[in-house]
């Protein structure tokens, strides 16, 4: 419990000096895991369009926090295994950021949440 609330506060104190949205991935897992942070334009006929933003990989426990120059707007996160391991795993989130002033979290096990500022 004493490691959430410093990771919290940690994230707060990190929020409150972006001019753009901090995004946190924290593998959670017992694997190593690719993460990805995608943009979802709309195509010319209205429908989404990813480009990958953000694409990293995380030892079980480890955390990445960035300070990217991303906008507010549609973003998916997802989560997968590593193309050599024996497990399958997968995981996305469709979230969309409202403030530019604010905190992604997001974790393999459950939806993004964003702490705004």
């Amino acid at each position: 419990m004493k490691e959430i609330i410093l990771s919290i506060l940690l994230v707060l104190v990190l929020a409150s000096s972006a001019s753009s949205f901090d995004i946190m991935f924290e593998n959670t897992t017992n694997k190593t895991l690719i993460y990805t942070l995608s943009w979802l334009a709309c195509d010319w006929e209205g429908f989404p369009e990813e480009t990958e933003m953000v694409v990293g990989e995380l030892a079980p426990g480890k955390k990445s926090i960035m300070g990217v120059d991303y906008k507010a707007g549609p973003y998916a996160i997802s989560w997968s295994n590593l193309s050599s391991s024996s497990t399958e795993f997968y995981k996305e989130h469709e979230i969309t950021v409202e403030k530019d002033k604010c905190m992604v979290i997001s974790t393999p096990g459950i939806p993004p949440w964003i702490i705004p500022n």
